[in-house]
């Protein structure tokens, strides 16, 4: 059975989706460069502002120098993510404390700009290496007779698993997991990808309104979260888990 240490976080992303009146991107860009210069510090981009463009494509990014750090800002939505560098590839990191940061620069970007928050969403991507990869997780989880049948010989899997659960009283979310392996097609399979997702529900946008505090909520429970889910379906927790 594989175990959740054997997996390596290389991406997060904190989202919000905003209702109502739309972000004033020049304005939210401008204020952002200036309240984060040193830590976006690379160059930063800005797309012409089009109404045909969807209200949750990003024209203005922001990102650090060594690109592991960005934000990006839509007319609907605010984007800030974290990925792993091949030159920091084995570096531990403390995914709760990130995600901290993200749910402050969120709510400081939301105040500032006098936007509702009415949505939010914490996503994490780790991969793992496994020689055969399709067959490990093949066994994990289907039954013998599959095994021995339709899933003979399998060399390429797929897991795809949503479901809605209460993070904390009364904030109900979507968790969604998806497993599969990657690589070339065939014997070259050699990793495990695993995307999880929380997200509070799309049909509710309208009636919530997520302030500091409960932005911060979200994204402290959702990452306590995303951890567990992560060590339910591949049990084994260890204290590497704990900061990647």
């Amino acid at each position: 059975m594989i175990p959740a240490s054997k997996f390596q976080t290389q991406l997060l992303i904190a989202s919000a989706f905003i209702a109502g009146d739309e972000l004033k991107l020049t304005n939210a860009f401008i204020q952002a460069l200036q309240e984060w210069s040193t830590i976006y510090d690379g160059d930063p981009m800005s797309l012409p502002l089009s109404q045909a463009v969807p209200p949750d494509f990003p024209t203005a990014i922001l990102q650090s120098r060594d690109q592991s750090l960005g934000i990006e800002l839509a007319r609907a939505k605010i984007n800030l993510y974290w990925k792993r560098l091949e030159l920091n590839k084995d570096a531990s990191i403390d995914i709760s404390n990130i995600y901290s940061q993200f749910a402050e620069r969120i709510a400081t970007i939301a105040e500032k700009n006098k936007v509702v928050i009415g949505r939010l969403a914490a996503l994490r991507m780790s991969m793992g290496d496994e020689p055969t990869p399709g067959r490990v997780l093949s066994k994990q989880f289907c039954r013998e007779e599959i095994l021995s049948g339709p899933l003979r010989g399998v060399e390429g899997f797929e897991l795809h698993a949503h479901k809605v659960f209460e993070l904390y009283q009364a904030q109900n979310v979507n968790s969604w997991v998806r497993i599969k392996t990657s690589g070339s097609p065939g014997p070259d399979y050699e990793h495990i990808f695993v995307e999880q997702d929380i997200n509070t529900l799309a049909e509710e946008i309208n009636i919530r309104n997520f302030d500091r505090a409960n932005i911060m909520r979200f994204f402290r429970e959702a990452s306590e979260q995303l951890d567990s889910i992560l060590i339910e379906y591949f049990p084994g927790k260890t204290e590497e888990l704990r900061h990647d």
